[in-house]
């Protein structure tokens, strides 16, 4: 039977797409330019605008504002190159936890940002003699949910958190259940202060937890550190005092990705701090 031209056509339209996305995404956290896009594809630069525009539209790449490059979107699967940064994030992230929960005496989390999910992939206790031990490694929890969950949504840039609280209430019982307006006074506020404060979402009583987000290359919410105690541990005036250990860490932990140990590690953060 011979293929119609229409038919052609949309096979060759989805295989430029496809050589556009590998492009994309072999860029890694860098992101790659129309440019870039254009040489590695082999198709002229409007054809591969057209494709860009198209794919921005569905959520399968990103342009942070302001910038030029692209980026894989939220629904596009972690290519090779973005995983090994994820790794090394991993890594650094370990070092940071130690750091936190040597610097605060109290439990420090890493949360890894997959899809509409937070996953919590390293715990450390401090010295204090109670433990808020309220998550386990391996857990997961929605974005939106808890410190690590509330930061690393608010960290997205407005188009994709915008989008993301719109999946998270119809795919997320537990962020459904408190509410559209909730969400939005929960992340207004995060964003108003650069950090997170979760203490009354239904995931722990008794507990109060404190995180900020891990930003990488491009603009990317890679998820958040955290640090939980029990309330009489973080009242408003320590509160500010952990968010500002926080977001030092989450600022500097891109350039930690091999530290031996956290006092290695964070050398300079005791003058800095």
């Amino acid at each position: 039977m011979v293929k119609s031209s229409s038919s052609e056509g949309g096979v060759q339209s989805i295989n430029r797409a496809a050589n556009v996305l590998r492009a994309v995404g072999a860029a890694g956290i860098e992101g790659a330019r129309l440019k870039d896009i254009s040489e590695d594809t082999g198709l002229l630069p409007p054809t591969v605008h057209r494709l860009c525009k198209a794919m921005l539209s569905e959520g399968w790449l990103r342009q942070p504002e302001g910038q030029r490059r692209y980026f894989l979107g939220v629904t596009q699967p972690t290519p090779a190159n973005l995983a090994t940064e994820r790794t090394l994030l991993i890594q650094s992230g370990r070092t940071a936890v130690r750091y936190l929960a040597e610097k605060t005496g109290d439990t420090a989390y890493l949360f890894l940002r997959i899809g509409l999910d937070v996953l919590c992939v390293e715990r450390c206790t401090g010295n204090f003699a109670i433990k808020a031990l309220a998550v386990d490694v391996g857990d997961w929890r929605p974005l939106g949910l808890g410190a690590g969950g509330l930061a690393a949504l608010a960290g997205l840039q407005d188009k994709e958190r915008e989008n993301v609280m719109k999946l998270l209430l119809i795919n997320r019982p537990e962020v459904k259940k408190l509410g559209r307006e909730w969400l939005e006074e929960q992340v207004n506020l995060t964003l108003a202060n650069a950090y997170s404060v979760a203490q009354y979402t239904g995931l722990v009583n008794g507990v109060t937890g404190i995180a900020a987000p891990i930003m990488w290359a491009g603009g990317i919410s890679f998820g958040a550190l955290s640090v939980a105690a029990i309330d009489e541990r973080l009242p408003e005036g320590r509160r500010e005092e952990i968010a500002e250990i926080l977001k030092y860490a989450c600022a500097n932990i891109h350039q930690l990705p091999q530290a031996p140990n956290p006092r290695e590690g964070f050398a300079l953060a005791e003058d800095q701090i």
